[in-house]
């Protein structure tokens, strides 16, 4: 019955059916051949296809009825795994839904949040130039209440025709164009008379989904104390140029000035030097002592008159003449100071050593002068029977007032000499011009200002000046040729 029943259900109708007319078939037979009533067989026969069509309906209606509840538990089956699918995959959609709708109003939060704290002005517009959305911050700037009462507004309603107007044509031009407006200047001029104000403006194409153009939108940051700046700047520029020309029209003026003075100052001291030189050539025979000690006294005084002319002129030009830096070597610049002080060195018993010193850029020039200065004064102050003088550089701390600064320090070059050495309490003193520690005609005499070019000469540079001094024992020059 088993593999009966595994048949399909019209197998097993055709196979019941085929069953029971055979049946029937063979009992009509054997009614046939048993019974001589021919009535009687008729009869039995009769009954027996009832008997056998009731049976053939009555399985027929078992087997479709296993069918049909076989049929219905494997659709319920199905049914019940197609709804748990579905249910899966509606699970699955909703918690993918309710990550997106997160991640909406988080961006929504964000945006938000822009729109609510940012002090610059932002602001929709539609194909009218209408606004449909302004930020609170633009509210502030319009003194309005409420952002939403610039809805439907225009920069007619707010702004001065000579603002507005730009305004909307810019905006319309965008709308046709696509082409965006980025960094730009307006100076934005109200109805109600307040004072200007200058804003920065991008203003950009309003997009729907699919690509058209359905408004603009733009951003607006407030620069009226920066254009404020920048007129001062411009002033104080202006002001700054005016002052340079005026400084440089000043310093020709000192110039001419100084030549013509130095000039007219030396002529008559070279007359009373001249007259003085005459009277003793002329008449020294016939003057006393003190007579001629005291034209010899006047002719060393108007010697003297002459270089103090000529230091102040030198003094003039130093300090605004235009420095000619080029890349120098050092070396070759204490070559030639020392070719040119040979002699004196030999006769004063003068010891050098120089260390191996860098190329720089410097004036070559004023450098020169520097150095001759230097040695100069390690030469003249030097009482000792012979006389040191070191040159050479080294890196290093500055004064000690600078010694806090811990950015890199700039080469540090050195004059020092084993002479008569400098107190304390002279060492800022010694760069003042004309300023001397000791008699006019000890230690060789001068005017005073050497120091105070090599000063002059170091701080055009950018550089710094400083002596550091033990009485007795000798001093050195320490200097800088380049800006902290």
């Amino acid at each position: 019955m088993k593999w009966f029943c595994n048949l399909p259900i019209r197998a097993r109708l055709t196979s019941l059916t085929v069953g029971m007319v055979g049946l029937v078939v063979l009992l009509t037979f054997v009614a046939v051949a048993t019974l001589e009533d021919r009535v009687l067989a008729f009869a039995a026969i009769c009954l027996l296809a009832v008997i056998a069509i009731a049976f053939t309906y009555w399985a027929s209606a078992r087997i479709v009825e296993q069918y049909l509840r076989s049929t219905v538990r494997r659709r319920s089956n199905q049914d019940d795994d197609d709804s748990s699918d579905r249910t899966k995959e509606l699970e699955s959609r909703a918690t993918e839904l309710a990550y997106l709708n997160r991640q909406l109003e988080h961006e929504r939060y964000l945006l938000q949040s822009l729109m609510d704290n940012i002090p610059d002005s932002i602001y929709f517009k539609d194909l009218q130039s209408r606004f449909v959305r302004i930020n609170d911050g633009m509210a502030v700037r319009f003194d309005l209440k409420d952002a939403n009462d610039a809805l439907g507004k225009t920069d007619f309603d707010l702004f001065a025709e000579e603002h507005a107007r730009p305004a909307f044509e810019d905006e319309q031009r965008i709308i046709k164009t696509g082409q965006p407006i980025i960094g730009l200047e307006e100076k934005e001029v109200w109805l109600d008379g307040r004072a200007p104000r200058w804003v920065l403006t991008t203003k950009m194409p309003l997009r729907n989904e699919q690509g058209g153009i359905i408004g603009t939108f733009g951003l607006s940051r407030d620069i009226t104390d920066m254009k404020a700046s920048q007129l001062r700047l411009a002033q104080q520029a202006e002001q700054l140029l005016a002052l340079n020309e005026q400084l440089a029209q000043s310093n020709k003026d000192l110039d001419d000035f100084a030549y013509i003075a130095s000039h007219d100052l030396k002529e008559p001291l070279r007359g009373i030097s001249g007259y003085a030189h005459f009277l003793m050539e002329d008449y020294g025979d016939k003057l006393g002592p003190d007579a001629r000690k005291q034209l010899r006294t006047l002719e060393d005084l108007c010697k003297r008159m002459e270089n103090l002319i000529d230091a102040l002129l030198e003094f003039s030009r130093v300090g605004r003449a235009d420095l000619a830096v080029r890349s120098t070597d050092l070396n070759s610049l204490i070559k030639d100071v020392v070719e040119m002080m040979r002699p004196t060195m030999e006769q004063e018993n003068v010891r050098l050593q120089i260390e191996q010193l860098p190329t720089i850029d410097c004036d070559a020039i004023r450098v020169r002068q520097l150095l001759h200065n230097l040695v100069s004064n390690a030469i003249k102050y030097n009482e000792k029977e012979e006389k040191l003088i070191e040159i050479g550089c080294c890196e290093g701390d500055q004064p000690e007032a600078d010694t806090s600064l811990e950015k890199p320090r700039p080469l540090r070059f050195y004059v020092r000499d084993n002479g008569i050495g400098i107190r304390d309490k002279h060492l800022s003193a010694i760069f003042r011009i004309f300023k001397r520690l000791h008699g006019r005609d000890k230690y060789g005499g001068g005017t005073g200002a050497g120091l105070t070019f090599a000063k002059q000469i170091v701080e055009r540079h950018g550089g710094k000046i400083w002596a550091e001094s033990t009485v007795g024992e000798g001093t050195t020059f320490y200097f800088t040729l380049q800006q902290d």
